[in-house]
């Protein structure tokens, strides 16, 4: 009778108390090896096509790496879809296995090791830059490993590395930080929103040298990887960028939930396989492919003027800018985007992992939610979702919903923000509030 008793009056709280003491029990350093020890271990569950056969991009990085290692031209024969960078990732793990046909499980396994360098190394940062907070390196590990598709199967852990490296040094080094977003730029399109977004934090500060220094530490950088890559294909080389412009509407966007639910109530749909993605033809398809891009332009435009405001409010009040808060309007530029594109793909969560170690708790615990379903639809039943079996339609749709719940509450903090407490960043470094660990009902314990 008493164990029911006490089994009864074990409610969250306590489970969330419990689970917390247990984290706190972890020893840092091995909490520092999670992410990369997460993603091979995920990959040696995984299912056998997923392992064995590179899971869709995976197999496409193999093949244009091989294609370029053999001599073939960058844009002109090998049509890669993406920015010039993206061929180091693609090559890096063929270092070592000449430029024949090298074994799949080999360029896998080295593709893993490298993501789980830039996993460690992440984590290591983000432990420094939240002055040895754990309850940030969980977060940063809860949504590594819970995005392991992404994080070990694509090469978007590259730019989101460089992400958050340049949203630790912006406020002292914002010339640094323009470097590292033009790299990030040159591998993934999307750091390009952020320059935008720090730049209103110069423009807050009214810091115009800092300003200055980081516009051209990214255009610098940016332009001078464009020319390179014309050099080599002259107007092939800007290939990549109409073949984004010429995507459908993705099954798993924001615009595709709606049509996905209208096919629930008995509207026509049908999934399309072209761009190396599924797309959806349905009711409202061609108006969301159609309004997509003045929409992204609009949303973009929005993030960057309410993280001005933002800054512009707590500059006055406090003399500087938290680093909550500028994680607060760097993530609302990333939600910018996933709202707004045609395209979602499931690593585009992964985007958001940067920012999430510093925002307020409740933020990082639906954010990893967020992480975790898009994976599972991914890992569970994706044919499924193109198949409009019910059940992948509603948890799809569950989890947009959630993502337009976050990029609100995102938007929300920000426009009431009144300031907050913390010293001038050239002062001692010291622990800011938002970064201590918060009430135990609702600290991120992951891990």
């Amino acid at each position: 009778m008493e164990a029911l008793a006490t089994l009864a009056g074990y409610g969250p709280r306590e489970w969330l108390l419990d689970l917390r003491r247990r984290f706190d029990r972890i020893p840092t350093n091995l909490l520092l090896l999670v992410p990369g020890l997460a993603l091979a271990f995920m990959a040696l569950i995984t299912n056998p096509w997923a392992m064995r056969g590179f899971a869709g991009d995976l197999e496409l990085y193999h093949r244009y790496g091989l294609q370029l290692a053999n001599g073939q031209a960058l844009y002109s024969t090998v049509r890669v879809e993406y920015p010039p960078l993206s061929i180091i990732p693609m090559l890096l793990p063929l270092v070592g296995l000449g430029t024949g046909d090298p074994d799949a499980t080999a360029y896998l396994w080295r593709f893993l090791l490298v993501a789980g360098v830039i996993a460690v190394a992440g984590g290591w940062a983000v432990f420094r830059a939240s002055r040895r907070d754990r309850h940030a390196l969980g977060a940063w590990v809860g949504i590594v490993a819970l995005s392991w598709v992404s994080a070990a199967l694509r090469y978007d852990l590259w730019p989101v590395a460089l992400t958050l490296a340049a949203l630790i040094v912006v406020r002292r080094h914002p010339g640094l930080a323009g470097v590292l977003l033009g790299i990030g730029t040159m591998l993934k399109l999307y750091p390009v929103v952020l320059v935008g977004i720090f730049a209103a934090r110069a423009l807050a500060g009214r810091e115009w040298g800092g300003l200055v220094r980081l516009v051209a530490g990214w255009l610098v950088v940016s332009a001078a990887i464009v020319g390179w890559a014309w050099s080599l294909a002259g107007p092939d080389s800007l290939h990549w960028l109409a073949y984004q412009g010429d995507r459908g509407l993705q099954i798993e966007s924001i615009g595709a939930s709606f049509v996905l639910a209208a096919h629930l109530f008995g509207a026509p749909a049908a999934p399309v396989f072209s761009f190396g993605s599924t797309q959806i033809e349905g009711l409202g398809s061609d108006f969301f492919v159609a309004v997509s891009t003045p929409a992204l332009a609009v949303l973009v435009s929005l993030a960057g003027l309410l993280a001005l405001r933002a800054f512009v409010r707590e500059r006055r009040a406090t003399g500087t800018i938290s680093m909550e808060t500028l994680a607060l309007a760097g993530a609302g530029g990333i939600c910018a985007v996933l709202l707004g594109d045609k395209v979602l793909s499931l690593q585009y969560i992964l985007w958001l992992a940067p920012f999430v170690p510093f925002l307020p708790v409740r933020l990082r615990w639906l954010a990893l939610v967020i992480a975790g379903l898009s994976t599972w639809i991914f890992e569970v039943d994706y044919d499924g979702l193109w198949k409009f079996h019910w059940w992948m339609v509603v948890a799809m749709v569950v989890r947009n919903v959630m993502l337009a719940r976050f990029s609100w509450l995102v938007a929300r903090r920000l426009w009431r923000l009144e300031g907050r407490t913390e010293p001038d960043e050239t002062g001692p470094p010291r622990r800011h509030r938002s970064l201590r660990p918060a009430l135990p009902v609702a600290a991120p314990l992951v891990g």
